[in-house]
């Protein structure tokens, strides 16, 4: 099973109080008592639906993350044209010499930053592996004299 059907299978069919306990045992540790194990075992995550069509394939949200080296790579236009909501599209890059693991952010076609390199390892694998990730940008500080002003969410599609 390769990871994007087991993170399917871990999140959509509630695999996650068996996976702890092979998981507990292999550790050494007690196992949970039944009634608590099952109570685990039921509980499921709930998709967060990205569209209003009822039919829309549900996403995840896998992590939030800054956006690095977009001093570098964008102009401040590109910037102002950001607001909070909009989508950005991922791409692994795995021939960036500096970062096997590097994941480019994307805005209308155009590289505007990275992801973070201390928290892109996941996205990247999965990008790699054919998994559809996406990323919203959560909040926008352009005056701010922080380094790192604009904020993602990211998503797996299944």
């Amino acid at each position: 099973m390769n990871r994007l059907g087991f993170l399917k299978r871990l999140v959509i069919g509630g695999m996650a109080a068996p996976l702890g306990q092979a998981i507990a045992t292999t550790l050494g540790q007690p196992p949970l008592p039944k009634t608590e194990a099952t109570a685990i075992a039921t509980t499921k995550l709930t998709p967060t639906v990205t569209s209003a069509h009822p039919a829309a394939a549900p996403s995840y949200r896998l992590q939030t993350s800054p956006i690095r080296g977009y001093r570098y790579r964008s102009e401040p236009t590109d910037l102002a044209r950001l607001t909070v909501g909009d989508t950005l599209s991922l791409q692994a890059e795995p021939e960036n010499p500096y970062d096997p693991s590097a994941v480019r952010v994307i805005h209308d076609g155009k590289h505007i930053g990275y992801l973070p390199r201390e928290n892109n390892h996941h996205a990247s694998r999965l990008l790699q592996q054919g998994a559809r990730l996406t990323a919203s940008v959560k909040s926008i500080h352009p005056t701010s004299y922080h380094w790192e002003p604009i904020i993602l969410d990211i998503h797996l599609h299944l």
